[in-house]
């Protein structure tokens, strides 16, 4: 019998090893990550802001515009009233479309 493994009358006729496993341990998505440099090439933030507070970010967008050619972001609207869907249409998607830019609406 091998004497790291043992029949507990609980586990009758399964074996149990007693040598310890090492944890298991995820690295990094390399995909993420220039290897040759050490550096993040693909981020990703939440961020919660007020009106003035957006207006006071946009130094802060145009500062990692000069690092890459696109962001997607994420525009999640907390309402204080429900608005009408025509309203919605004109007033925020349409301007966003006038402009070039891709608009998805999540459901």
């Amino acid at each position: 019998m091998d004497p790291k493994k043992i029949i507990t009358p609980k586990e009758e006729g399964a074996e149990v090893s007693l040598t310890p496993r090492p944890p298991k341990v995820t690295p990094p998505p390399l995909k993420d990550i220039d290897i040759d440099k050490g550096k993040t090439t693909k981020i990703s933030y939440t961020i919660v802001l007020n009106r003035g507070q957006l207006y006071k970010c946009f130094r802060a967008f145009e500062n990692i515009f000069e690092k890459s050619d696109v962001i997607k972001l994420k525009v999640i609207v907390e309402l204080k009233e429900g608005v009408d869907s025509i309203w919605l249409r004109n007033a925020f998607e349409e301007p966003i479309e006038e402009t070039g830019a891709i608009i998805e609406k999540e459901e």
